[in-house]
């Protein structure tokens, strides 16, 4: 899972997405063709302002789908992409802004 905490979420005016590829960098095949989650794909937050996405082979859950990526079994390579970096707030240029680790929940 990737959590980010309240006020946290990537820097961006114009939108950011988290795009996972196999580890040859190829978009991983999976049958609901999920490839990324972005800033304007739906993503829901938690209720105390928080994001958390689900990266699981099975689904996590009908209300919580839009925030899941499905990664194949094997190594695979996730891409955090901003555009338009937002202007007066911490940079990811500058290194006071970064995105938080993905952690293991079993």
């Amino acid at each position: 899972m990737l959590h980010f905490d309240k006020g946290q979420l990537p820097p961006a005016d114009g939108l950011w997405s988290l795009t996972l590829y196999d580890e040859g960098f190829r978009l991983v095949d999976n049958e609901d063709h999920r490839h990324r989650v972005s800033s304007k794909t739906g993503i829901k937050p938690n209720r105390d302002g928080s994001l958390d996405i689900y990266i699981q082979r099975d689904s996590p859950g009908k209300g919580r789908e839009t925030n899941w990526l499905p990664p194949p079994i094997t190594k695979f390579v996730l891409v955090l992409r901003l555009y338009q970096t937002r202007k007066n707030a911490p940079s990811i240029l500058d290194g006071s802004w970064g995105p938080p680790g993905v952690i293991r929940v079993e």
